[in-house]
């Protein structure tokens, strides 16, 4: 079943069959506009989805087909329009090229440009990055662009020491506790940077305890506590903190049934989580839960449709949408990872590895 996800994500006839319909059939069809730049809603999250194909069968020539989506990309990030968005914007496209280089072997030259166009404009905007709520978010702010940064090894360290600064300074108080949009965002990045740049504990400590102890409604990667659990077992690993770990492994196995089984609000985005999880403990646990989520997951599989998979949005419309969060690119995406021995590298781009 994966394959024939990722062969119909990927089918450029079906993205414009896709794209055409969703004006009438989403209600937020301007947000899921397709845009070649974006990860969440365009060519650069397919060509994500390609390098995914490609790390688990380099032999099926899914390089030579992302190249072609990241061209898209790449030819939109010349006509940049200031955004600088990890989804929807700049850093997503450099992300993709790092995911498409095969462990930085490749699109050396292609990456250089994209960070020497990219991190003057980041340097100008750290000091206000925690102004408003975009400022830190994983979607569009600081988070995100760090989860970017992190994909690429040469990313300088004081490039990465700026931005853990940066988030250090943003402190505990979020209007909600979530990943995407809330407190978890910056929790995972310090998490992740604290590999590579000294002196981030006390944020993540502040961070993790306002996490730790918060309430939340649903299971979503987004702002349930899927996503909250992934930033919580990173925060546990980076403090050496055992109790803290047990709380994420507690919010990782609550379980509540979703409305959709996209990633961004539903079962591929929990069930990545969970697979994550059994990767990195063992724990049978975590096996018994991703097994139950993956059954869900199959059970929305409609093989008449033009992607195998719809999109719920909230008010219960359905959409064909081939897209990285709310479509089928992200599902196949998870899928495809399942089958894997070990993590593949693009769950850092959702800040949950």
């Amino acid at each position: 079943m994966s394959a024939d996800v990722a062969a119909r994500a990927v089918d450029p006839g079906r993205i414009a069959a896709g794209v055409a319909a969703l004006g009438g059939q989403s209600a937020f069809a301007e947000e899921v506009r397709w845009r070649p730049m974006s990860l969440a809603f365009g060519d650069a999250g397919t060509a994500v989805l390609c390098a995914a194909l490609d790390a688990a069968d380099p032999a099926a020539g899914w390089d030579r087909v992302g190249h072609r989506f990241l061209s898209a990309a790449v030819t939109a990030f010349d006509e940049l329009d200031g955004s600088l968005s990890l989804f929807v914007g700049g850093t997503g496209v450099l992300a993709a090229a790092g995911l498409l280089s095969r462990g930085g072997t490749r699109y050396a030259g292609l990456r250089g440009q994209l960070a020497a166009a990219l991190l003057p404009t980041l340097d100008r905007v750290l000091a206000t990055a925690g102004a408003h709520e975009s400022g830190y978010d994983v979607v569009h702010g600081l988070s995100g662009w760090t989860a970017a940064l992190l994909l690429d090894a040469g990313t300088p360290t004081r490039v990465l020491s700026a931005f853990g600064d940066a988030l250090a300074r943003l402190g505990p108080d979020f209007p909600q506790p979530g990943l995407a949009h809330g407190a978890s965002g910056p929790l995972a990045a310090l998490a992740l940077l604290d590999r590579r740049v000294p002196g981030l504990r006390t944020a993540i400590r502040a961070l993790a305890d306002r996490v730790a102890t918060a309430h939340f409604e649903n299971d979503s990667w987004c702002v349930g506590r899927a996503g909250a659990a992934r930033a919580l077992w990173l925060a546990a690993r980076a403090l050496d903190d055992v109790r803290l770990g047990e709380r994420a492994q507690e919010l990782a196995l609550l379980d509540t049934e979703h409305r959709t089984p996209a990633f961004c609000h539903g079962t591929a985005g929990a069930l990545l989580v969970s697979a994550l999880f059994w990767w990195d403990t063992g724990d049978e646990r975590h096996r018994t839960h991703a097994a139950r989520l993956c059954t869900r997951l199959l059970d929305a599989y409609e093989p008449d449709t033009v992607f195998g998979f719809r999109d719920v949005e909230p008010g219960g419309s359905t959409v064909d949408n081939p897209g990285l969060l709310v479509g089928a690119a992200g599902i196949a995406m998870v899928l495809t990872a399942l089958t894997a021995p070990r993590p593949p590298a693009w769950p850092r781009l959702f800040l949950v590895a």
